[in-house]
């Protein structure tokens, strides 16, 4: 797990960085407020690539070039992993970012619980995304995720599960 940390970290410190570094002054959009959708992807994990569709609701709130926001994501999947099948995957993340004119780019963390016949097993996720205006209302996007499991399942095994989806989303 350390590993993963030690990997992650540069990432996320990276998405910080260009957060707080662009002026409020290149930002048209404001990005704050509610809003939901639904993503079609890919997860990647060990030679495997497994499609996943979602549901995510989320709220933002922009502060000048920072956007500071939550969301909440429910995925149905079939992930061969040791130890098991994951067929549902929930994750409860934290959003960091900003806007350039309409475009959206964020970092994420937070937790993940991966589900199947083995049980509930619980980690983190961490992540990158980016995320367009085409209208006031809707925006389409991209988000990598990295999820890792320490002892999953009990098998002993750490499993780590990368996806990668396209989003759409309502803003209200």
């Amino acid at each position: 797990m350390q590993t993963h940390v030690r990997t992650l970290t540069p990432m996320l410190i990276s998405a910080a960085l260009i957060a707080t570094a662009l002026p409020a002054a290149a930002q048209d959009a404001d990005w704050s407020g509610s809003y939901a959708g639904a993503d079609l992807g890919v997860a990647f994990n060990g030679g495997h690539n497994d499609p996943t569709r979602s549901l995510h609701v989320g709220r933002d709130r922009q502060y000048g070039a920072l956007l500071l926001g939550g969301e909440v994501e429910y995925s149905q999947t079939d992930i061969g992993v040791p130890g098991g099948v994951i067929e549902e995957m929930g994750r409860l993340k934290l959003r960091a970012g900003t806007s350039i004119r309409d475009t959206l780019v964020y970092g994420v963390v937070g937790g993940a619980v991966a589900r199947g016949r083995f049980g509930d097993d619980y980690g983190y996720v961490a992540g990158v995304g980016v995320s367009h205006r085409l209208s006031r209302k809707i925006s389409l996007g991209g988000e990598f995720l990295h999820h890792q499991f320490s002892d999953f399942a009990g098998s002993g095994r750490d499993v780590g599960v990368n996806t990668l989806a396209a989003r759409i989303s309502y803003h209200f």
